[in-house]
């Protein structure tokens, strides 16, 4: 079996797919430090199940997950899968190759695969400890373990051996049974106290079980006795029932006629007070409308003040607008003058132009004729005098054109002298309008800074002025509903008032003579907490409109008066003590919700005291018991067993009205209060508003000043830019013009050069010619004079027609320069026609608004005096209806009155019935249950004893319960109970036998274990003894090596066996959890741990501690592969285990791989490239620029394979030293 591949997805730093492939042999990984090489060796202990992320060098588990770089993402997950060959079976599974794979997600969710079927942690761990595999497996040697092994505890050490002896899952399986051995062991002593509490009870259930039937016997008889008694008795009861029945019924007739007109007159009532109610809601609504007219009046006389206001701002717009329009006439006409002398400078520059051309054209033609006839005169003389001519003519052309030129050159410094003058004009002008306009905008930004306070003041003033407009709205409101809810309070008290006043309920008698003795009634002295007033009137019923006196002489005095007067009915209350009553614990009693005042207690507290008051009467356990009564008026005597109803009476609406006189007393005192804080509240509210729109309106019409000035400073300022702008182009214009008249006078000056020299050749030439030419000369003098005279007018005919075109061109410079500002300034008057046509619109329709808000003011002013009178009906009608709710009240008393006679006596009679009826009721329910306890004893069938038994059979009862009595209690069950007790004791034996069949058992079971366990551990420790031994002369030439079992309490307390003594480390006291759950449960395991000796050659050495790091790492690989010797494991994988070693050293153990090779899997995970050499694959791992690692493999050839240069060393004999061997345990 070995490791055949291993694949990772999202594993630290492989994020992609990624599978090494693995073949018997060494197989080599190497890569620079960060690579991520020792990722590869996490990946397989964390695919095997471990669960430590320090194991896996993380802080948590979640760190194997690739947590992203640069250039990718993190991943969602890791995943590991490892594939086994298990073609020799080692894995008792029926598959050539097994898989086992890992998966973990961001969330903290995971899951174990066995060949791609989901399964359990445990399931990994004994399948894999089978093949002597495991999370703490040996096999895998990651960075730091090396020294772990010599650090770690012998206990520690002794887990390696265990690991690679497969006794993992037996000592798991051990553990389980010891568990469950100490669970049963508790159950069978909790068992047998059970047993023996079963056995102690049996003896007094069977005495128990003679006396109950003894006294059933008497039972029966004492039965039989009572019957004949109680049929006597229900006899009796018949005959009386069937009389107070006949009178009951004629009670019954008289209430109902009385509940009848009773129920008409309240129904009456209600739909009066209906009536009422509706009156005040509807006088209450049109209250609330009518302020709300009021303050809409309010709201319309504020809109016409500010329409106004924004009247006069239009008329102040409307004006500006017009000065603008006529400034701007103004520019325009001037513009337009400007425009028209161009035009007609243009006109007659044009006309002009167009006679000169003709005259040109005319005086052009005559100059040919003339040169025609001269040509033809001097035809004959041509020869002769041709070059005579030719420079004649020339001269004259100089001539002319110098004339020409100096005319051009006076016209030219004559313009670009009055440009000049313009230009310089235009820069003062222009640097002047530019002073200007800096000013302007210095006192512009002045107006906006102004313009920006001015709006925020009046923003500020605005918020406040709303801010106290919507408090004073919401205090007029709150003012208004206080008002009519002050209203309404009177309306009521007063109606209370008049009642009370009335003392409706109170008999005529009772009232006269509380007016004429000063005597109160029992509801005048009472106070009753709000929602008990039905319950005080359902128990006292007509007692509380009797007069309280002071003892029975009083009262007989009183009653003799009314008898004399014939007053009518009068009830009086003398004082009296309430009989003792024992409270419940927790109870509510009626008592506790009435006050008395102390000097008339006497008068209620023996009626009151000892009543409960209840919620749920039929669910009270202890409602028949006592007198209790109910909030809604449901009150049960225990005394009459009497259960009754009461409606609504006087009574209870008399103290119902009471209790609500107080609470709207105290609302009116409240409501008066608020009333008139919220009257000053308003009223400095209504001073807070007035202040707040006078700032307001202040605030806004300077922010529309600033706005008004600001907008006429942007309006000059805007003119100014514009007129700048022409000055621009002007001054632009005259610089071109300037320009272009200094370059053609300086053309003007060359060609007069030009000329003067031609005109002095010619001279010099005619001269020399004059001599000869003689007389011919003088014939054709008159001929050249004319023809001189012609071209002369033709070249001034030529200069003037070139003045008018550059006359004409500087028009038409004109009329393009004052087109487009006069259409700017048209546009401006357009602009501001516009505005002044809108401001002038807006004048009748602010006119025709304030006609509107004129009229509805007038409508408001109707409507307020309509409601007015509205509201003033509406109090008429409610006063109307109060007082006719007085009287029906008054009428409803009367006949409350005389039906609460009816009820007492229909009560009185009901009450007899009942009473009757009750102890028929309970005689015949102690007559059935008689039966139904003695069913079998003739019940039925005893006859009834007659009066004159009865005495008899009383005497008889008499004895047989004295006998009964001296048998004492007895229990019923006791037979029963006593043969439950017997089937019990029967199965608590079963149980005592089952468990300890158990016991054994499991006990076997950790025999077996545990003999095991020590059996497979000593034979595999005594061949990892003895490889030690061997290994160790192989790493260290001539030293010696030897393991040594060590119990617990030898261990010392730094881990380091001296000088062959006995003492080695306990860990300091500190136990796995594994150790603490043992101890917890009391089970005790073999703690023997393993202890390491080791004696290099040559040396003296105390403690291994003392060791160099290279002899450290020899040792610990040593013990590692002592292991691997005695329980080879299907694979190895060393990871940097050489890193601390010498060259000769890494010779030694790379000769022990080699030699090994062939009987297990190496995985070297390496930076030495003498380790590189032996690998029949190898592996190079790098971090790619995305963050990520790559893997690049070769298969090594024969040649590559061996090793050079290593030093065989197995025959060199050791040289002898005394020496003590260092030893390490742990």
């Amino acid at each position: 079996m070995y490791l055949k591949s291993v694949k990772a997805r999202g594993f630290k730093s492989f994020a992609r797919p990624v599978e090494f492939a693995f073949e018997p042999g060494i197989t080599v990984v190497v890569g620079p430090n960060g690579s991520g090489k020792s990722n590869i060796a996490d990946a397989v202990v964390w695919a095997m199940g471990e669960q430590s992320p320090s194991a896996v060098r993380g802080a948590t588990m979640q760190d194997v997950i690739f947590s992203g770089s640069d250039q990718m993402a993190p991943s969602g997950m890791a995943e590991v899968e490892l594939v086994f060959d298990n073609s020799c079976g080692t894995i008792p599974l029926d598959f050539s190759e097994v898989m086992i794979s890992r998966r973990l997600y961001r969330d903290g969710d995971g899951q174990y695969f066995i060949n791609k079927s989901g399964c359990r942690l445990i399931d990994v761990g004994e399948l894999l400890s089978d093949a002597g595999l495991g999370r703490d497996s040996h096999s895998i040697i990651s960075q730091g373990k090396v020294d772990a092994v010599l650090e770690g505890r012998p206990t520690e050490r002794r887990a390696h051996i265990e690991e690679a002896a497969g006794l993992g899952k037996f000592k798991k399986r051990r553990r389980r049974a010891e568990r469950k051995l100490a669970r049963v062991r508790n159950n069978l002593e909790r068992l047998a106290d059970v047993e023996e509490e079963v056995r102690v009870n049996l003896g007094p259930l069977k005495r128990q079980a003679t006396a109950a039937e003894r006294s059933a016997r008497l039972d029966l008889q004492i039965a039989v006795a009572r019957a004949r008694l109680i049929k006597g008795v229900i006899a009796g009861l018949g005959r009386e029932l069937s009389l107070a029945e006949d009178a009951s019924r004629q009670a019954v007739e008289r209430r109902r006629r009385y509940e009848k007109q009773l129920a008409d007159t309240a129904a009456e009532r209600r739909r009066t007070e209906e009536l009422l109610a509706a009156s005040l809601k509807e006088h209450k609504q049109m209250a609330s409308l009518f302020y709300s007219v009021k303050s809409q009046q309010e709201g319309t006389e504020q809109r016409r003040d500010a329409l106004s206001q924004r009247r006069r701002m239009l008329a102040q717009a409307g004006k500006r607008a017009q000065a603008r329009k006529g400034n701007l006439q103004g520019q325009i006409e001037r513009v337009e003058a400007e425009l028209e002398r161009a035009r007609t400078d243009r006109s007659d520059g044009l006309i002009h132009l167009r006679k000169v051309e003709v005259e040109l054209e005319a005086r052009q033609l005559e100059l040919a004729q003339a040169e025609a006839e001269l040509e033809r005169r001097r035809h004959a003389n041509e020869e002769k005098n041709r070059r005579l001519g030719e420079l004649d003519a020339l001269r004259e052309r100089c001539i002319h054109q110098l004339d020409y030129l100096a005319q051009r050159q006076q016209k030219l410094t004559a313009d670009m002298e009055r440009d000049t003058g313009g230009l310089e004009r235009g820069r003062r002008e222009l640097a002047e309008l530019e002073r200007r306009l800096d000013g302007e905008l210095e006192l512009l930004e002045m107006e906006r800074r102004k313009l920006d306070q001015a709006r925020t003041a009046a923003t500020e003033a605005a918020a406040a002025r709303d801010g106290i407009g919507s408090r004073r709205d919401q205090t007029t409101s709150e003012l208004r509903r206080v008002s009519e809810d002050l209203k309404i309070a009177k309306a009521r008290l007063t109606f209370i008032s008049d009642s009370d006043r009335d003392r409706s309920g109170l008999p005529a008698a009772a009232k006269k003579l509380a007016a004429e003795q000063r005597l109160q009634a029992i509801i005048d002295l009472i106070e009753v907490e709000p929602g008990y007033e039905r319950a005080v009137a359902a128990v006292m019923g007509r007692m509380l409109f009797a007069l309280a006196v002071g003892d029975m002489e009083e009262a007989g005095s009183l009653l003799g008066a009314v008898r004399e007067e014939k007053m009518g009915s009068v009830e009086f209350m003398l004082p009296g003590e309430a009989p003792p009553t024992a409270r419940r614990e927790g109870e509510d009693y009626l008592a506790d919700h009435v006050q008395v005042p102390e000097q008339w207690a006497p008068h209620i507290s023996d009626v009151l005291e000892g009543v409960r008051v209840v919620e749920h009467p039929l669910r009270d356990p202890g409602s028949a018991g006592d007198d209790w009564v109910t909030r809604d008026g449901v009150v049960y005597h225990a005394g009459r067993r009497l259960l009754s109803y009461r409606a609504e009476t006087p009574t209870s609406l008399v103290l119902k009205q009471r209790n609500e006189r107080r609470l709207l007393e105290e609302e009116r005192r409240q409501a008066e209060q608020s009333f008139g804080k919220l009257e000053e509240k308003k009223a400095a509210l209504d001073v807070e508003y007035e202040d707040a729109l006078r700032r307001s309106r202040e605030t806004e019409e300077a922010a529309r000043g600033a706005s008004m000035a600001l907008r006429e400073l942007e309006e000059a300022l805007a003119a100014g830019e514009r007129r700048q702008r022409i000055l621009e182009q002007e001054l632009e214009l005259k610089e071109n013009s300037l320009s272009h008249l200094g370059a053609e006078a300086g053309k003007i000056d060359e060609q007069e050069k030009d000329a003067r020299e031609q005109l002095a050749e010619a001279e010099r030439l005619l001269a020399q010619l004059g001599v000869e030419a003689g007389s011919p000369q003088g014939e054709e003098s008159g001929f050249t004079e004319a023809r001189a005279s012609l071209a002369k007018d033709v070249t001034q005919l030529q200069i003037e027609a070139a003045r008018v075109r550059e006359r004409e061109q500087m028009a038409a410079r004109t009329l393009d320069r004052v087109g487009p500002a006069l259409e700017r300034l048209g546009d401006d008057l357009d602009d501001s026609r516009f505005r002044y046509a809108v401001y002038r619109r807006f004048e009748p329709v602010c006119e025709r608004l304030m006609t509107v808000i004129g009229s509805l003011k007038s409508c408001y002013d109707q409507a307020i005096g309509r409601m007015a009178e509205q509201l003033k009906e509406a109090e008429g009608l409610s006063d109307k209806r109060s007082a006719s709710l007085r009287e029906l009240s008054r009428a409803e008393a009367g006949l409350q009155q005389k039906l609460s006679q009816a009820s007492d006596s229909s009560t009185e009679r009901e009450v007899g019935v009942a009473k009757l009826r009750d102890q028929m009721s309970e005689q015949e329910a102690q007559l059935e249950g008689l039966k139904q306890r003695f069913d079998d004893a003739g019940i039925d069938e005893v006859e009834a004893a007659s009066a004159e038994e009865q005495d008899e059979v009383k005497t008889q009862l008499e004895r047989l319960e004295r006998r009964r009595e001296n048998i004492g209690p007895v229990n019923p069950l006791a037979q029963q109970e006593y043969e439950e007790m017997l089937e019990r004791q029967e199965f608590l034996a079963e149980q005592r036998q089952d468990l300890e069949k158990s016991m054994a058992d499991l006990a076997g079971l950790i025999r077996d274990l545990t003999g095991r366990i020590e059996s497979t551990f000593n034979a595999t420790f005594e061949a990892v003894q003895q490889n030690f031994s061997e290994v160790v002369s192989t790493l260290f030439p001539g030293g010696e090596g030897r393991l040594t079992l060590v119990k617990p309490e030898t261990d010392g307390a730094d881990g380091v066996r001296e000088d062959g003594g006995g003492g080695t480390d306990d860990g300091g006291g500190v136990m796995t959890e594994e150790e603490e759950e043992d101890a917890a449960a009391g089970i005790s395991i073999d703690q023997r741990g393993i202890e390491i000796s080791v004696k290099p050659a040559r040396k003296t050495v105390r403690s291994l501690s003392l060791f160099s790091g290279g002899e450290r790492s020899l040792v610990a690989i040593a013990f590692l592969f002592a292991i691997f010797l005695a329980r080879p494991a299907p694979f190895y994988i060393l990871d940097e285990v050489e890193a601390a070693l010498d060259d000769t050293n890494i010779d030694r153990l790379l000769i022990m791989l080699r030699s090994f090779q062939d009987r297990t899997q190496f995985i070297v995970i390496t930076h030495q490239k003498r380790t590189m050499e032996v690998a029949d694959t190898l592996y190079g791992v790098s971090m790619g620029a995305d963050g990520t690692s790559k893997i690049l493999s070769r298969r090594m050839n024969g040649d590559d394979a061996e090793l050079s240069g290593v030093e065989t060393i197995g025959d060199e004999e050791p040289v002898e030293e005394p020496s003590r061997p260092a030893t390490l345990a742990g």
